[in-house]
């Protein structure tokens, strides 16, 4: 028995330096393409004032803040073991950025599908002052959820955090996961984007100027992707998590614990991806997108720099200057 023990010890090294690697990896990925979401929804003409546009640049900034959060957390684990302040750190942010991301991209969902409605009422109610105003609430509801998950958790083994209160395990399993991170948010954002891709598939009836008939349409295929990218990539986290916080499973047996930690680790990888692909997703399933990013690539940030470098080039020196240069040489 005593060789097999040194063996599973090991295995939580190599599950770290596993996620260690990945992390930084989807990290630099993931900061880059969000980076560029949030300057070309913000700087090019088309997408101010777009309320859909906004929810995406509020996403973007979430999961840079997820990522670099996971890059820091990830260090930390790999320098030395988990103690509780830091469990009930992670535990806390990862409880704000998932859901934040959850909700808004639902939120973008039901925007787009009012933007697109052929229902006045309904586009009414598509505004940039009021996706302000349900993030601001979203923002608000989730950090105040993760104060008792910051509270209960804990380090078990100086590996893994858990909780241990066993009330809020079963508001956890029963609730959480499968509501509130799962059939929730799944279904209002899948519903949603797709009666909005029903509608823009009628716009054309619709008298509106072509411009916005065109955006209408690339921002409904963009939200469209995100949801099933999202369902497919958070489906496997809520599952994962309601099967590990099952009371019936035996977390004192080492071998079956390190076998749940492993595939935990490999899952979690999945929630770094959603939040670190959305930019790579929006270039592979729009021209249109791909053309704007080029445009900003190539006329705001190539020519500014190319400008910036000629200017310092070719900056005039003074006549005093050059004349006491030309002394100082001749001496």
């Amino acid at each position: 028995m005593t060789s097999i023990v040194p063996t599973f010890v090991a295995v939580p090294e190599g599950i770290r330096l596993f996620t260690l690697y990945s992390t930084c990896f989807i990290v630099i990925l993931g900061i880059i393409g969000n980076i560029l979401n949030i300057l070309v929804f913000n700087t090019l003409k088309l997408f101010r004032g777009n309320p859909c546009s906004f929810y995406f640049t509020f996403e973007s900034i979430m999961n840079i803040g997820s990522l670099i959060t996971a890059l820091i957390l990830n260090t930390i684990t790999i320098t030395r073991t988990t103690d509780t302040i830091s469990c009930k750190i992670q535990s806390m942010l990862i409880e704000i950025f998932i859901p934040l991301s959850l909700t808004t991209v639902c939120l973008a969902s039901i925007d787009q599908f009012f933007s697109t409605s052929p229902i006045a009422y309904f586009r009414q109610w598509n505004t940039l002052k009021s996706s302000r105003l349900y993030t601001c609430i979203a923002v608000c509801i989730w950090i105040l959820h993760s104060i008792p998950i910051g509270i209960f958790s804990y380090s078990y083994m100086r590996i893994i955090c858990i909780l241990s209160d066993l009330k809020f395990i079963h508001y956890q399993l029963y609730f959480y996961y499968p509501i509130l991170l799962g059939i929730l948010p799944m279904s209002i954002s899948s519903i949603f984007s797709l009666l909005a891709f029903r509608n823009v598939r009628k716009i054309i009836r619709r008298q509106i100027p072509i411009d916005r008939r065109r955006l209408d349409q690339q921002m409904t295929a963009l939200v469209f992707t995100r949801v099933i990218v999202l369902v497919v990539l958070y489906l496997p986290y809520v599952i994962y998590h309601m099967y590990w916080y099952n009371p019936s499973i035996n977390q004192t047996n080492y071998m079956y614990f390190i076998t749940l930690y492993s595939i935990g680790a490999f899952i979690n990888s999945f929630i770094l991806l959603n939040n670190g692909i959305p930019f790579y997703i929006f270039l592979a399933v729009s021209s249109r997108y791909r053309r704007q990013v080029k445009s900003f690539l190539v006329k705001k940030i190539w020519r500014r720099c190319k400008r910036y470098y000629h200017l310092n080039r070719n900056q005039i020196i003074p006549s005093r200057k050059l004349s006491d240069e030309l002394a100082t040489n001749m001496d």
